[in-house]
């Protein structure tokens, strides 16, 4: 099923294939190469609630996929490659900088999408691209995760992101602290983080740095 969220990609998409994205299937967000190890994702977060019918608000999420990182992490939770296009650290763009915070982008899909379409990539070329060029390496995202709270699922990204940099003794410390908050839960998500620990352990255990 096309939602509203994918008139509005499709309608952008020659524009952000003109800043460099590609979009390989509908289903998939846009991505850019940053640099042999980075890929720039960028996902059209959308919301209908509250809006008037045939109408879309849309923000853009920006985020890097460290590609090292990514492997590790489908490798130890035994994930396809690229099965969520994982990122290692995201924002969306109105959280991106506190010099400028644009509004959601609303689109009519009955009307002439030209002008939110407009100011949209521009916002993404002028904010959201060079956020993705300023964390292109393991010590930037690394910083990124610590100055800002994470999702789920990049919980499993600090540590390993740590292991690669070089720091053994801190990837441990930030994979037992959040076993820590786990407590006493147990329903997957728990269980799915307590199988990560294990198998980073035993990796660590095998593949010392020091």
């Amino acid at each position: 099923m096309v939602t509203h969220g994918d008139r509005v990609a499709d309608f952008v998409r020659p524009a952000l294939e003109g800043l460099g994205f590609k979009k390989e299937r509908r289903s998939t967000p846009f991505t850019i190469v940053l640099s042999s190890e980075a890929i720039g994702v960028l996902t059209l977060m959308s919301a209908t609630e509250h809006n008037r019918k045939g109408t879309v608000s849309i923000m853009p999420n920006v985020g890097v996929r460290h590609e090292e990182v990514a492997r590790r992490i489908e490798g130890l939770l035994g994930e396809p490659r690229n099965a969520y296009l994982r990122t290692t650290v995201n924002r969306p763009l109105d959280e991106v900088t506190r010099e400028f915070q644009p509004p959601w982008w609303l689109f009519d899909l009955a009307g002439d999408m030209t002008q939110p379409a407009n100011e949209m990539i521009a916002a993404i070329e002028s904010i959201g691209l060079p956020w993705m060029h300023r964390h292109t390496s393991l010590s930037d995202m690394i910083e990124e995760m610590e100055r800002w709270p994470l999702p789920w699922r990049l919980k499993f990204d600090r540590p390993v992101a740590l292991y690669l940099d070089g720091r053994e003794d801190l990837a441990l410390a930030a994979l037992h602290e959040e076993l820590g908050k786990l407590g006493d839960r147990t329903d997957l998500a728990a269980e799915e983080f307590h199988r990560f620990t294990a198998s980073f352990e035993r990796y660590i255990g095998d593949h010392r740095l020091t």
